[in-house]
């Protein structure tokens, strides 16, 4: 994040990180030592403030490495996103690219390529009126196929099919 704000344009790009992390104490001390000063450090906010915070956000930002790993997992913010209404920006490959494209809730960018997601912040930056469209239609995605009722009914669907005796498989060892 200290990369892409060090070459953003700095009028009216603010980024603000919430919470705590192994890097913290590090991010604050180069952010201070370069003069970075479009980078806000918060501590870890109450889940009522968390949404305030959300819901004043132009674009919020889901930045992994590049691990295989992350390949297979979603990050919970992801969904906090989506359900808030705010475009995402991500740099997360597999699952979490595809629940973001798919939503058309927001864009990927390579993990890794700093001038990528600079590009690409300032690409949408100059797009609010699509980047209010990708909030929205991420919160439709996320209401039609995460909300409690929906995840229900998909895990009610399994159940079913597997209580039936056709649903059912032999386990040999």
């Amino acid at each position: 994040v200290l990369d892409i704000a060090k070459r953003v344009a700095p009028d009216g790009i603010r980024f603000l990180l919430v919470g705590e992390g192994a890097e913290k104490a590090k991010l604050k001390e180069r952010a201070l030592a370069e003069g970075i000063e479009n980078v806000t450090f918060w501590d870890q906010q109450p889940r009522d403030r968390v949404a305030q915070i959300y819901a004043a956000s132009d674009l919020c930002l889901v930045l992994l490495r590049d691990l295989p790993l992350f390949n297979t997992v979603i990050p919970s913010k992801i969904f906090e996103f989506m359900g808030a209404g705010r475009p995402i920006l991500t740099t997360v490959n597999g699952e979490s690219r595809g629940i973001v494209e798919r939503a058309g809730a927001g864009a990927f960018s390579p993990p890794g390529n700093a001038e990528a997601l600079v590009e690409a912040v300032e690409s949408m930056r100059r797009e609010p009126d699509r980047l209010a469209v990708m909030g929205q239609k991420g919160r439709e995605f996320v209401e039609q196929h995460y909300s409690r009722r929906a995840l229900a009914a998909r895990y009610l669907d399994i159940l079913g099919r597997v209580a039936r005796p056709e649903g059912r498989t032999e386990v040999t060892q």
